[in-house]
């Protein structure tokens, strides 16, 4: 009897385990056919779409190279990440720290640092085409080197600033060209618990290019490679968050706050060094006067909800801080753009053309600075 008992718990073991790996098998085999229509939903997405993202302007080769410097980022003990270092490619080059600087290109000219994010880096042009190469071709005499990348704020810019001055000892100006990832990485923060904890908002980590970081440093495969993911982080995730902002005033009050924060201490490392520090705040397509948009930036403003950046702005110029630190407010580098012409490819990134603006107006602003 004692034979027959085991047998039936032996047969109901093995039915368990039989009826187990086919559920197993049957989710895995559906997370599979699942995670691969997302992946071509994706593809699809972005081929076709014509939003808030326009990606039909930018020269295929070099975005090729962008990718490969921005995708492959490394963890970095003072900055969470940097761009993949020492890549020479046609269109872009970076030195041993992952900046977009030519190593061979560095003369005994007087070096102008500039500092942003991925307006600086200038994610949609070839080396020369950014902001800082050719501010250096208006400014005879001097070289600017880039120290943008992908994501960073000014907070993220205190060390990347620490940074630059030990590689570069010569630097003896320094331009930082901030204002929407102030927005953006405070947005990166919605639906926390510490939402209106100023000192939250800004100087975090950019999470998902220190995720990437981490994920190239560990090699390993990690939910965040999952195009189910991306769909959920950028999307839903984002829908979510929208709904968070229960006081929308005060969300940028402190994120107005803590940039001052920044400059503060950003203006403090420059005295220490006997560097002289300029502060920009940087246009948008909401700055663009509407006659000056084409049909497909008046799409890009329509489809991006970053419509605060306008009252963000605003708040910004309205604290007497602003006069402090000599803060110039680019809003105007575009009332000369052609309406016949994109610059814009979504609401912050501009190509080459656009670049040549905005360092055209850099350049005055230094000129002047240096004559006083």
């Amino acid at each position: 009897m004692k034979n027959v008992m085991n047998l039936i718990d032996s047969n109901k073991i093995k039915l368990l385990i039989s009826r187990f790996s086919s559920w197993s098998l049957y989710i895995l085999i559906l997370f599979i056919f699942i995670e691969l229509s997302a992946g071509v939903a994706l593809k699809i997405y972005r081929d076709i779409q014509n939003g808030a993202t326009d990606f039909s302007i930018v020269y295929s080769e070099a975005m090729d190279e962008l990718k490969t410097v921005q995708t492959n980022t490394n963890l970095n003990l003072y900055r969470w990440y940097s761009n993949l270092p020492n890549f020479k490619g046609k269109f872009v080059i970076t030195d041993n720290s992952g900046f977009r600087i030519d190593p061979d290109s560095v003369t005994d000219d007087e070096i102008i640092g500039m500092f942003g994010g991925s307006t600086t880096f200038s994610v949609l042009t070839d080396q020369q085409g950014t902001i800082p190469n050719q501010l250096s071709d208006l400014l005879p005499n001097k070289q600017v080197l880039n120290f943008g990348i992908g994501g960073y704020s000014s907070g993220a810019e205190i060390m990347t600033f620490v940074e630059a001055l030990r590689l570069y000892p010569g630097i003896k100006t320094a331009i930082f060209y901030d204002g929407v990832n102030e927005l953006g990485r405070a947005m990166d923060r919605l639906g926390e618990n510490d939402l209106l904890n100023s000192y939250s908002l800004i100087g975090a980590p950019y999470l998902e290019g220190e995720k990437v970081a981490f994920n190239n440093y560990s090699k390993s495969l990690s939910i965040n490679d999952s195009n189910l993911y991306y769909i959920y982080n950028r999307i839903f995730k984002k829908i979510i968050k929208g709904s968070k902002i229960n006081d929308n005033e005060k969300f940028l009050k402190n994120i107005a706050d803590v940039y001052y924060k920044n400059l503060k201490i950003i203006r403090a490392i420059c005295i220490e060094y006997k560097v002289d520090c300029m502060f920009f705040w940087q246009p948008s397509i909401y700055t663009v006067p509407d006659n000056s948009l084409n049909e497909k930036e008046r799409i890009i403003l329509k489809e991006t909800p970053r419509s605060e950046y306008l009252r963000l702005t605003e708040i910004v110029f309205s604290d007497q801080r602003s006069k402090i630190f000599n803060l110039i407010n680019l809003k105007t580098a575009f009332n000369d753009k052609p309406s016949n012409e994109q610059y814009f490819y979504d609401w912050c990134h501009i190509n080459s053309k656009g670049n040549f603006l905005v360092a055209l107006i850099l350049a005055k602003h230094i000129n002047n600075e240096q004559r006083m």
